[in-house]
């Protein structure tokens, strides 16, 4: 549930509440079944553009992958410099890495989004003054040139998703904290119906539909529920 989105949260709500409101009932009780519809209720009051864009889960996920290259970079760089076998070019392009990627050291990877998609763009443009360096390190077919570039990659996600949220504008704290309220009352509802059960695979099929197209890391807008008449998608 961690991977859904806010719009997949009201999709799953929807269907619960008004397609299968019956069962939904029957399974969990009349009041709980109010209780999911108050939540999308105050889901669906919500400007689009804030149910839509990116959320704080998406951004951490991006700077998780910014950090990620910069540890593996910074760790590639001090194994070159300390390796017996590394040649005068390698070690030279393995501090120049250093220099350049990461001036401040691994401190750097804690600053905020804004500063690591602002370095990003920054230091994408003067890579080809330290390309003829950073081409002696090499890591199988790839040389640190590519990870440089793929650290940059990351940096530029963190800012286009920062400008995303930006262009909503509007307060999103409303929309982290109904995500956060939504996720576990639907899994609380679905703690209260039997596991495999006819009425977990009628309400919950959906679900798990879209729960294993994010954890796939699929982007892609969740598909529609099933018609009231149709069984568990596949």
């Amino acid at each position: 549930m961690n991977h859904l989105t806010l719009r997949d949260l009201q999709m799953i709500l929807a269907f619960l509440v008004r397609d299968r409101r019956a069962e939904l009932e029957a399974a969990v009780g009349a009041a709980y079944a109010r209780t999911l519809e108050e939540t999308l209720t105050q889901i669906d009051a919500l400007p689009a553009a804030v149910v839509d864009a990116p959320l704080s889960e998406e951004l951490s996920a991006a700077d998780a992958q910014h950090d990620a290259w910069g540890a593996a970079i910074h760790s590639l760089c001090n194994a070159v410099l300390e390796c017996p076998g590394s040649t005068p070019e390698e070690r030279a392009g393995a501090r120049a890495g250093l220099d350049f990627l990461l001036p401040g050291g691994l401190r750097e990877l804690r600053d905020s989004y804004v500063t690591e998609a602002s370095r990003a763009r920054e230091r994408r443009a003067q890579l080809d003054t330290h390309r003829a360096a950073l081409s002696a390190v090499r890591i199988g077919a790839r040389t640190l040139v590519d990870w440089a570039i793929a650290f940059f990659d990351a940096g530029d996600l963190l800012g286009r998703l920062l400008v995303d949220r930006a262009d909503a504008g509007v307060d999103r704290t409303p929309a982290i904290k109904l995500r956060g309220i939504a996720s576990k009352r639907i899994a609380r509802a679905r703690g209260i119906v039997e596991p495999s059960s006819s009425a977990d695979q009628r309400l919950f099929g959906y679900v798990d539909t879209i729960v294993g197209m994010r954890a796939r890391g699929s982007k892609e807008r969740a598909p529609a529920p099933p018609a009231p008449s149709e069984p568990r998608p596949s």
